[in-house]
């Protein structure tokens, strides 16, 4: 190991150039939004880098002790922080964080009074952006938080049944000023369109489209001879585009979403009024989970959790649309995500079990598997940009493969999207500092020491905003 740690660096990179990144085998959960913990830290401070045919990989976070780990040869210098934001007094239960590229938005629990806050700082200058605003909330705490174009919106949710289960609050994004609030209950399907929040609900019978400005309602659909099981937003490619530390965007820009019915009528609709642009229909028995992806439902046969093979199904939205299988996949399912133009991600548990998962990649237009790697991680999480797909463990696991399904990353410790072309992830040169790494040209670059201690993060291409016991602190990592 050279003795200076920037050689070290560069003399990875140089190597990472002329690697070959081929496949191999070897995943595990949670979604929508990460946190780097404190343990993490502390094991990104004994990890070793490990170069490989495939690329390379961070291992062994907990070293033994016959395998001592030299002490590194000098401190690595903190991460530029760009500004700091007070979040008040006292201890932070949770924090989530979202930024729109002009501030970043945080909400959190105060361990004192369980009272919900929520508070914004300039992405340029690290400065509050406005104060604090109180999310009078009894017995629901801060399930998420996410922006769209003329709203920040924090959901809410309750623990027991004494309260609508849901809350969700809308802020203005420039001034923090309350803009409305609303009640929601179990059964209610969101989707959180540019244009308007659509709501849909199996035991009214109805759908309806609502100003993200004002709360009030623009459209309604009446259902009730057919009511809405569930309602979609349409993941295009332009929402990859967007994803960040938090991960993908919960906003979606595409002006269409689909309602499934509980005959199986899948309807695709306009957001903005609510018309119907095209009908097509399920087949009896199609399972819970479904995902819609640049013009596809996808789901998979209900009659397949009797013990498999699952029938992996693609329903077109567009031109003469119909729903065929695409392929199959043996074991137990976990769950299925679009990963591409024409293409469905499919995370399942190999019946000769291991811990292990399976992800399989399916050409919806032609009918063909493209490619299948199995997981050492359990991943769960399926997220997608620029063809490049990276599946995630809750527990700790990242994998990234490209569009043929070549692992060109593998990681223990926690990383994560800084945006849709960079990961960022701890630097395994014994300083636990953080590393900028590019997926295109697979080029790392060390930055700095990260905090040891923070929540959900969001980040741009160049910022990163987390919520700390300081505060929300912004830092500059471009």
């Amino acid at each position: 190991m050279p003795a200076d740690l920037d050689e070290m660096f560069e003399a990875l990179g140089r190597q990472a150039d002329v690697l070959p990144l081929a496949g191999a085998a070897a995943a595990r959960r949670r979604g929508r939004q990460r946190t780097w913990t404190r343990a993490a830290v502390s094991a990104a401070a004994a990890t070793v880098l490990v170069l490989v045919g495939v690329g390379f990989a961070l291992r062994d976070p907990h070293p033994r002790a016959d395998k001592p780990v030299a002490p590194p040869t000098r401190s690595a210098p903190d991460v530029p922080v760009l500004g700091t934001v007070s979040l008040g007094a006292g201890k932070i239960v949770t924090a989530y964080t979202a930024q729109d590229g002009v501030r970043a938005y945080t909400t959190w629990i105060r361990y004192e009074d369980n009272s919900a806050w929520v508070i914004a700082a300039d992405l340029g200058t690290g400065k509050q952006a406005w104060p604090a605003r109180q999310i009078v909330d009894p017995d629901r705490s801060v399930e998420q938080i996410l922006v769209v174009p003329s709203a920040v919106l924090v959901l809410t949710r309750a623990h027991n049944g004494s309260r609508p289960a849901r809350g969700l609050f809308a802020f203005d994004p420039g001034t923090g000023a309350p803009l409305w609030h609303s009640d929601a209950t179990e059964d209610e399907s969101f989707v959180f369109a540019d244009e308007m929040l659509v709501r849909s609900s199996r035991e009214s019978g109805v759908v309806e489209g609502f100003d993200w400005r004002t709360g009030s309602r623009r459209w309604q659909v009446d259902q009730r001879a057919d009511p809405p099981l569930r309602t979609l937003g349409m993941t295009v490619a332009a929402d990859e585009e967007r994803i960040d530390r938090s991960g993908p965007r919960a906003d979606l820009s595409d002006g269409r979403f689909v309602v499934v019915t509980v005959a199986g009528e899948v309807q695709l609709r306009y957001a903005w009024n609510g018309d119907v642009t095209r009908f097509t229909s399920l087949p009896p028995g199609t399972g819970d989970t479904m995902a819609a992806y640049g013009g596809w439902l996808f789901s998979h046969d209900e009659a397949d959790d009797s013990g498999g093979p699952y029938r992996i199904r693609a329903t077109g939205l567009a031109g003469d649309g119909g729903s065929t299988i695409v392929g199959t996949v043996p074991g137990r399912f976990v769950t299925l995500a679009g990963c591409g133009p024409n293409r469905v991600c499919v995370i399942t548990v190999p019946k000769a079990g291991g811990g292990g998962t399976v992800i399989t990649a399916f050409d919806v237009a032609k009918h063909r598997q493209l490619w299948q790697e199995a997981s050492k991680y359990g991943g769960d999480q399926i997220a997608t940009a620029r063809g490049y797909t990276m599946l995630s463990a809750a527990d700790g696991g990242y994998e990234l493969f490209d569009a043929k399904g070549a692992r060109i990353f593998s990681a223990d410790l926690s990383t994560g999207w800084l945006d849709a072309g960079t990961l960022l992830i701890y630097a395994p040169d014994g300083t636990g500092r953080w590393s900028r790494w590019s997926i295109a040209d697979r080029k790392i670059t060390p930055l700095g020491k990260p905090p040891g201690e923070h929540f959900f993060c969001a980040s741009t291409s160049s910022l990163v905003a987390c919520p700390t016991p300081n505060g929300l602190t912004i830092w500059r990592v471009r």
